[in-house]
Formats: structure tokens, C-alpha cells, sequence
């Protein structure tokens, strides 16, 4: 069984800074340069799910495989958040992307932030490295109204680079 970090269509939040505010005012050079980076990351992941040891495509997969469907580049998803950390943090297993693959987390703490006019919550996982070299990154998962529609019914997911203080 394959979790919702396999085959995910993925829209770009990038959380920068310490305020709650959503970046409406980009100029059109700072809205291309954004677009330009997410289509950077874009052909990163897919050479990653193409080539990638820990990929969750098979080998017949992978030689087919030509990228994963993205939607366009949104400048009105991008928001400037502080993440509220949590001080109880319990190591739980969840499932990775392929069959018996289980992973370590621990719950770090979540965004608040409104989107048009509704309160929006989004928890935040840390997910601990599976070797020694590993490094953990953080992970946002959620459900929206394109899950099981236009996207994975498991629902979507951004993962993060821990910074401190806090800010994304």
C-alpha cells in the first residue's frame, strides 16, 4: 500500500519570515523568480522519483515515469507564518511510500494562518533520519478540496527545512 507520500501532485506554500501575512504585492520579476525556483524544485523531485533508491516506483515504473502533475505556480499560496513549536513531542511510526516502510516522526507544531476569510491549522511533523547520516526534515500534510478529485485521496504534502527561530 502505497501512503500519501507517493504519487502527490504538490502546490508550493513556501513559508519564509515571522509574520502572518500573505504575499499579495510581489512584483512581477519577484512572482517570476518564485515560479522559476518551484519549476527548479519541480524537476529535482522528479529526477528523484525517477532515479531514487527510496522512490516508490518500480523499476518498469521508473522507465516510463516522465513527472508528476503539478498545478500552476499560485503566488496567492505563499505566506509568511511562524510555526508554533510543540513542547510534548512523542516518536510515532507512519507509513513511507512503499509497502512495510515505516518511519519515525514526532509532532513539532503547526501553522495558523486564514485563507479567504476561514481559520486554517496545519500541523507539522518532524521526521527523523533513517540512517545515522540522515538529516530530519519537516513535514506538512493535509487534505483539501481537490483530495480524491484532481489529486492522491491521501491528500498532499510540503516537506521543509527546520530553521530556527522558528520562521518560514
Amino acid at each position: 500500500m502505497k501512503s500519501f507520500l507517493g504519487f502527490l501532485p504538490v502546490i508550493v506554500f513556501f513559508f519564509a519570515c515571522s509574520n502572518q501575512s500573505q504575499n499579495s504585492n510581489n512584483s512581477q520579476a519577484e512572482i517570476n523568480s518564485l515560479k522559476n525556483e518551484f519549476g527548479k524544485y519541480r524537476q529535482e523531485k522528479d529526477n528523484n522519483f525517477k532515479t531514487a533508491d527510496w522512490s516508490p516506483l518500480t523499476p518498469e515504473d521508473k522507465l516510463a515515469f516522465n513527472g508528476l502533475p503539478y498545478f500552476e505556480y499560485n503566488v496567492s499560496y505563499r505566506y509568511q507564518l511562524r510555526i508554533h513549536t510543540y513542547t510534548n513531542m512523542d516518536t510515532i511510526e507512519v507509513p513511507g511510500s512503499k509497502s512495510g516502510d515505516l518511519r519515525k516522526a514526532v509532532p513539532f507544531g503547526y501553522f495558523e494562518f486564514k485563507r479567504e476569510g476561514q481559520n486554517q491549522r496545519l500541523e507539522v511533523w518532524k521526521m527523523m533520519p533513517r540512517t545515522k547520516e540522515g538529516e530530519s526534515h519537516l513535514f506538512v500534510g493535509f487534505w483539501d478540496a481537490t483530495s480524491d478529485k484532481s489529486t492522491y485521496a491521501g491528500g498532499r504534502y510540503l516537506d521543509i527545512t527546520e530553521v530556527r527561530p522558528d520562521v518560514y
